[in-house]
C-alpha cells in the first residue's frame, strides 16, 4: 500500500521552506518592480522580509507607487491619496513602515545593524547578531 501523505513536524523544514519562498518574493520585487521603475534606485538595506532604498530623482515616491499592486497602503491614514484596503493583509505585498514619512538620514553598517532618522517621530537604531 503507497503511503499518500505525510506529517512535517520538523519547524526547520517549514522555515527553510518559507525564507525560500520569501526570497523569491524579494528578489522579483526589486528586479521587477524597482530596477524598472527607478533605475537610479539605491538598495540601502534588505531584510528577509523588507527593504531600505535611496531613490534620488523622485521627489514624491508615494506617487509613484500609487497605482503598483505590489504595496499595501491600508495603514495610511483614510484621507491619504494612496489609502486603499484592497491589499490589506495579503500575502507578498510590502507595506510601508514608517508611512506617510520620510526618512532624512540612513547609516547601514551590515545586515540587522542600521539607524535612521525619519523628518517626523523617533530615531530608530536597531543592532542584533
Amino acid at each position: 500500500m503507497k503511503k499518500t501523505s505525510f506529517t512535517l513536524n520538523k519547524p526547520g523544514f517549514i522555515c527553510a521552506e518559507i525564507l525560500a519562498k520569501s526570497k523569491t518574493v524579494i528578489y522579483d520585487f526589486h528586479y521587477s518592480y524597482m530596477g524598472k521603475k527607478f533605475k537610479d534606485c539605491k538598495l540601502l538595506v534588505t531584510d528577509t522580509d523588507s527593504f531600505c532604498y535611496s531613490i534620488p530623482s523622485v521627489k514624491d515616491v508615494y506617487s509613484a507607487i500609487a497605482y503598483s499592486d505590489w504595496f499595501d497602503f491600508s495603514n495610511f491614514q483614510e484621507n491619504h491619496p494612496n489609502h486603499k484596503v484592497t491589499n490589506k493583509m495579503v500575502p507578498r505585498k510590502f507595506k510601508d513602515k514608517i508611512p506617510e514619512n520620510t526618512i532624512l538620514e540612513f547609516v547601514g553598517l551590515r545586515p540587522k545593524m542600521y539607524s535612521r532618522l525619519p523628518i517626523k517621530g523617533e530615531k530608530k537604531a536597531t543592532a542584533r547578531e
